[in-house]
């Protein structure tokens, strides 16, 4: 008789997430490195479990010591944030880990692995408040402030975060546009761009057997914040174009404020599930993305249900756009280029072939691809067990 056959365990990988206090893009590749890795351990400085989606919502997340600080459910990245390099370098890994995979855009590249154990990072950007983003205008005006900022963030966290990313064994970039960032600021090349994953079948699936009816009108959603440009969008807007602008975030009120002083904006301030987007996309005659982001997966979302998109040429839009075919590139957000863009997308015939043909454009950015490929990635660098 053969001898009965020991069933193949996954190899054990350790992933770590900066925080779960919303749920976005980073949110998303975090969900989707859970699925190619199911035999994980999972940890982030601040966990939030009311704002994890399915499956992660069941998971068990290993939380630093500020979880547990007073007010780190309202401030804490604005009174904590001097004390996550120290968070994230606390994290004690079990001695089966054969990877550490980070998904980061601030400090989760500063953990420190096990002897023997490698650690690669997904670097959605590097830390926008040391790198490339300006100091609120609050610090700007105040001499004394704009000095410790320098001082704490601009000159000793900017050398760490330097030095632990050339630590690192092996990073990857989510976009072109971080790839280039992290050239600049890290000197190291990625050894893949890996665009973040996006349910792209499963949103054309939901349409499937749906007659949608398109309005000739325009929409913009998203997490409402000061760098989304939501606010410069609508005092851009063209005359006699109708917007909607969906989404909740901390600059609602000014993006109410300014909806409400024009009759052909409407904004409603309300959080918009996976379940609405496809019909919601596939309703309107072009989604806008005001903003120039390292990726942008609600561009995807809406171009594989057949919704052309306008954004910028910069970032994430010249990569997932082309030009006149899914949508329409600016160079800079003025009323003059955006009616040209309104003007294309409402000459677009919104045919099923036309469908088709988007969908075929998305179709490398689906999460099967993401889980095939980051497996691939994993396997030249974990430990043998």
């Amino acid at each position: 008789m053969r001898p009965s056959q020991q069933p193949v365990t996954e190899p054990h990988v350790s992933l770590v997430h900066d925080f779960f206090i919303q749920w976005g893009g980073a949110e998303v590749v975090i969900d989707a490195l859970a699925q190619a890795f199911p035999n994980n351990t999972l940890y982030a400085a601040f966990d939030h479990p009311e704002i994890r989606h399915a499956p992660l919502d069941k998971a068990t997340v290993i939380s630093s010591f500020l979880n547990k600080f007073p007010f780190s459910r309202t401030y804490m990245l604005q009174i904590y944030k001097f004390l996550l390099p120290l968070a994230f370098a606390s994290f004690r890994f079990p001695p089966e880990t054969s990877l550490i995979i980070s998904d980061t855009a601030s400090f989760g590249k500063f953990i420190i692995p096990p002897p023997g154990v490698m650690h690669i990072s997904f670097i959605h950007t590097p830390p926008r408040f040391l790198w490339n983003m300006p100091p609120s205008k609050k610090i700007r005006r105040n001499n004394f402030l704009r000095f410790m900022w320098n001082l704490l963030f601009g000159s000793a966290f900017r050398v760490s975060d330097y030095l632990h990313a050339r630590t690192l064994h092996a990073l990857f970039a989510n976009s072109q546009e971080t790839a280039s960032r992290i050239r600049k600021f890290y000197r190291r090349e990625p050894i893949a761009i890996l665009n973040p994953p996006v349910y792209v079948r499963k949103f054309a699936q939901i349409l499937a057997d749906k007659e949608i009816e398109i309005k000739k009108e325009f929409l913009a959603f998203g997490r409402i914040a000061a760098y989304k440009n939501f606010d410069k969008l609508i005092k851009v807007w063209p005359k006699g174009y109708k917007l909607t602008i969906a989404g909740v975030g901390e600059a609602a009120e000014e993006v109410k404020r300014l909806a409400n002083l024009n009759p052909e904006v409407t904004f409603i301030n309300r959080y918009v599930s996976d379940t609405e987007k496809p019909e919601l996309f596939a309703s309107y005659s072009g989604f806008l993305y005001p903003n120039i982001e390292d990726f942008g997966i609600m561009m995807v979302e809406a171009i594989a249900v057949g919704t052309p998109v306008i954004s910028f040429r910069a970032g994430g839009g010249g990569e997932i756009i082309t030009h006149q075919q899914t949508g329409y590139l600016l160079e800079e957000l003025t009323q003059e280029q955006l009616g040209k863009a309104l003007d294309w997308c409402l000459l677009q015939k919104r045919s099923k072939q036309q469908q088709e043909q988007y969908l075929g454009n998305m179709i490398k950015y689906d999460i099967e691809s993401f889980i095939r490929e980051i497996r691939k990635i994993a396997n030249k660098y974990k430990k043998d067990t």
